[in-house]
């Protein structure tokens, strides 16, 4: 029943998961399938890569919209007073994409796999361990403390 489920889960084997799959495939040239040039004597063997140029030549632009401030996302006040809760929430959330993760790479992977197959995902999860440790010394002289 768990195999059946999965296999007709979303993505697995629909339409949207081959065209990301060709996709991939015109995106890195691969001249098999559908770019497999055909067995005629005479005919090129090259393979365009015109979805790799247009996506390489769209990154820029679109990390430039996404990374070229430092605030990715700003929180408006709503009511009288909310100003200063607000500037701390945008202030948070760029210092914990930015500082705590590799923001850039993250927004760079999921804008490239976006532009390319479609579909671009980040997981964002809120890791709350701590690294609690005691330490204990002992014939500790003042300076030393």
């Amino acid at each position: 029943m768990i195999d059946h489920e999965r296999s007709n889960g979303i993505g697995l084997n629909d339409q949207l998961a081959s065209d990301r799959a060709k996709a991939m495939a015109f995106y890195v040239g691969d001249a098999r399938g559908v770019l497999a040039p055909p067995d005629v004597d005479g005919r090129s063997k090259i393979v365009s890569k015109e979805l790799m140029e247009v996506v390489e030549w769209a990154m820029p632009v679109f990390m430039r919209m996404y990374c070229g401030t430092d605030d990715i996302v700003k929180f408006e006040p709503e009511a009288m007073g909310d100003e200063k809760a607000c500037n701390d929430a945008t202030e948070y959330c760029s210092y914990l994409l930015h500082r705590k993760n590799p923001g850039f790479v993250v927004l760079h992977d999921a804008i490239k796999s976006a532009l390319i197959t479609r579909i671009g995902v980040v997981k964002a999860y809120c890791d709350e361990r701590w690294d609690e440790r005691q330490e204990y010394y002992e014939n500790l002289s003042q300076v030393d403390v």
